[in-house]
């Protein structure tokens, strides 16, 4: 009888790795499978497991003081693991998991190292919980396993949706910001659409292979304009994306101290935001930047050696003075960029 409830512990466990897992993959994913950046994120939004590890210690307890209900102390951990897998599942997020074959890959590795640590648990309960506290551990080490492959298949995907891009050639247009991206995207694409057909990713899509996926299948010859989110992971990130996307023009819809854990302040915030304006007006292109990001000392360096190609939106002083009374009155007040009152 103990090795049966012993197995069906065991099945258990895998059935509460596996939804654990895939929480997991979710915040791993939006961290760009960034393995430091993960391990950043699994300590500041602790994702380490509590409940059931407390419930394998109070286990242990009842086997020591009461060997007798050995078996009844593994038969209610057994159904307590599938009540949290249960209650696992059922939690929803804001940018839910995208299964896309690098995530499966991922996960099924990570699934079958559990499988083999939760084994451990069958010579002694403390190993269940043992192995829900590696599990994100195993995530990395299934994505280090994996990063060779993945590098191979990453770089033919960057070449197939740059040629593409570069073939079809639509106007680009970056947006990237502190906050407000998505809802830019959407708005602007739903303006120029009257001018003809408007490209941009579906949802908050704003990495560089997310860009790739939706350029290589949905990206069409009729498309006259493309708008691409652009997320910042760290200085670099917004430059790598210009590189691979070369935006003609660029909207910056503000700097702001969401994020400051990943960037450690909000001048590396405004140096990675930045960096849009930068690669647009040395492409000849305009950036349309709200008016509070100029002071920041990159913005403001940028529109002082590119007082054509910034345009700043805003308030009193800002190239296009608009507020939301002016709008609803119909009533805008706009200058061409260099000629700014004093």
């Amino acid at each position: 009888m103990q090795t049966a409830l012993m197995i069906v512990l065991y099945l258990s466990l895998l059935a509460l790795c596996w939804r654990r897992l895939l929480t997991l993959l979710n915040y791993f994913q939006q961290e760009e499978y960034d393995n430091a950046r993960f391990v950043g994120a699994w300590a500041r939004i602790r994702l380490m497991d509590v409940a059931a590890s407390l419930l394998v210690l109070g286990s242990v307890m009842v086997s020591l003081s009461a060997p007798v209900a050995t078996p009844y102390a593994h038969a209610a951990l057994s159904a307590a693991l599938l009540a949290i897998a249960y209650r696992e599942g059922r939690r929803r997020f804001k940018k839910p998991l995208a299964l896309t074959e690098r995530a499966r890959r991922i996960l099924g590795l990570a699934l079958g190292f559990a499988a083999l640590l939760g084994l451990l648990s069958v010579v002694h309960v403390v190993f269940v919980a043992l192995t829900l506290q590696a599990l994100p551990f195993l995530l990395i080490a299934a994505n280090a396993a994996l990063r060779p492959l993945q590098n191979r298949i990453n770089k033919r995907y960057l070449d197939e949706g740059r040629a593409k891009l570069e073939r079809l050639n639509p106007l680009k247009i970056g947006v990237t910001g502190s906050f407000g991206k998505t809802t830019v995207k959407h708005m602007l694409g739903e303006i120029i659409e009257a001018s003809g057909p408007v490209f941009y990713s579906r949802g908050s899509i704003n990495t560089e292979l997310g860009h790739t996926r939706h350029i290589r299948q949905r990206l069409q010859w009729a498309h006259r304009y493309f708008i691409a989110e652009m997320g910042a992971y760290g200085v670099g990130s917004i430059a790598r994306l210009c590189a691979f996307i070369k935006p003609d023009h660029g909207i910056v819809t503000a700097v702001g101290d969401a994020h400051t854990e990943r960037f450690g302040s909000i001048e590396a915030i405004a140096r990675a935001k930045s960096e849009l304006v930068e690669a647009v007006c040395r492409a000849g292109g305009v950036a349309v930047v709200n008016a509070d990001v100029l002071a920041h000392e990159p913005f403001a360096d940028l529109r002082a050696q590119y007082p054509a190609n910034v345009l700043s939106v805003g308030g009193a002083g800002a190239d296009v003075e608009v507020s939301a009374r002016e709008i609803e009155g119909g009533s805008w007040a706009i200058s061409p960029p260099g000629a700014r009152s004093e």
